[in-house]
Order: C-alpha cells, then sequence, then structure tokens
C-alpha cells in the first residue's frame, strides 16, 4: 500500500521548487547582466577604435605622446612652480593638500585596479598599438585622469581663474589616454570620480 506524502514531504518539495526557480531567475538575470556588460564594453572598444584612428596624422600621433609623457609626472612640476610665481606664500599649502589628495586616490587606485582587473583596450584589440607605454597592467580606472582631477580641485580652490586652464588639461588627458589606446570612457569617467571623491573632502576640509 502507497500512502500519500504528508504535509512535511510536500512543503519539502515545494520549498525545493521555489529553490530551483529562484535559482533559474538568477542565472537568467546574471547572464542578462553579463550579455549588456559584454555590448557595453564592445561599444566602448569601437569608441577607442576611432579614437585610435587619429594616430594615423604624425602631429596627433606626436601631441598624445607629449600630452601622456607630462601626464606621467612632469606636468605637476610645471604646475608647482607656477604656483610659487603666482603666490609664494601659499603654494607650499596648496601643494601639499595637493599631494595628499593625490595620494588618497592613488592608494583607492591600486586596490580597485587589481579588483576590476579590466584587460586594456590593445590587449582586446591586436589592431590597437598603444603609441606610448604603460604605467601599469589594467585598464579601470584611468590614473592620469584620476591624478589631475585630485589635484586640480585644491589648486583651483587656492586659484580660481585657472579654472580654464585646468579644464582644458583635464580633458586633453582624457582624450590623449583613448588616442594612445590605453583606456575605455568608463575608465576615464571613473579615474575623473574616484579623484573627485579623493580631492573634496581633502580640500574642503584644509580650506
Amino acid at each position: 500500500m502507497t500512502y500519500p506524502p504528508s504535509g512535511i514531504a510536500l512543503e519539502s518539495v515545494k520549498g525545493d521548487h521555489a529553490a530551483m526557480s529562484l535559482l533559474s531567475v538568477k542565472s537568467l538575470s546574471n547572464a542578462r547582466i553579463a550579455r549588456c556588460l559584454h555590448q557595453a564594453g564592445e561599444a566602448e572598444l569601437r569608441i577607442v577604435r576611432r579614437f585610435y584612428a587619429l594616430t594615423r596624422s604624425r602631429l596627433v600621433c606626436l601631441v598624445t605622446i607629449l600630452i601622456n609623457g607630462l601626464g606621467n609626472g612632469w606636468i605637476y612640476l610645471v604646475l608647482a612652480w607656477a604656483l610659487y610665481e603666482r603666490m609664494p606664500v601659499r603654494a607650499s599649502r596648496t601643494i601639499g593638500i595637493a599631494a595628499l589628495s593625490a595620494g588618497i586616490a592613488h592608494a583607492l587606485y591600486a586596490v580597485i585596479k587589481r579588483a576590476v582587473a579590466r584587460p586594456r583596450p590593445f590587449e582586446r584589440d591586436a589592431s590597437i598599438v598603444p603609441v606610448a607605454r604603460v604605467l601599469d597592467r589594467y585598464s579601470f580606472p584611468s590614473g592620469h585622469c584620476m591624478t589631475a582631477t585630485a589635484v586640480a580641485i585644491p589648486v583651483l580652490l587656492a586659484v580660481p581663474d585657472w579654472w580654464w586652464t585646468a579644464v582644458l588639461a583635464v580633458l586633453l588627458m582624457a582624450l590623449a589616454k583613448m588616442v594612445t589606446g590605453h583606456h575605455y570612457p568608463s575608465d576615464i569617467l571613473g579615474g575623473l570620480l574616484l579623484g573627485l571623491a579623493a580631492a573634496c573632502p581633502v580640500s574642503m576640509w584644509t580650506y
């Protein structure tokens, strides 16, 4: 004689079905997210290819290499000199705040860089041959744009009428990093936001 399943057994079966349904929904959701991220990545790669194509111009290529080299650190020496020329008494304080802001940003940057581990555009597309060397391995976020933003905020609070120069410098840096094939647009945005996140609290606290 067979007995009908008990209430406990029925509840167990229902629970198993519910768990399986939940897992199916979760898997489907993850697959959709992965597909959307892949499509976004492909769209960004197409954008980088368009910027990289500008290196066919020798002038654009040379200017890009120059901007990239300045962004490796030389531009900040020029900025420090300009600050001492503009305001000899307050320059050291402003440079110190900018250095602290950039230091905090770089500490966060190192953690994020390793956690995301995003391949650079030229690593995904062999037709993109970088016209300048990279300073580290991964793509997200852009360290050059992050540093430029982290330094620019305290400097602009000290010398507000330099805003147009700062905006132009950061914009040129962002464009150059895509022309070189080093970064995607979202890397640039991530670097800008990280620089802001580090600079704003430090600048507001110290000024």
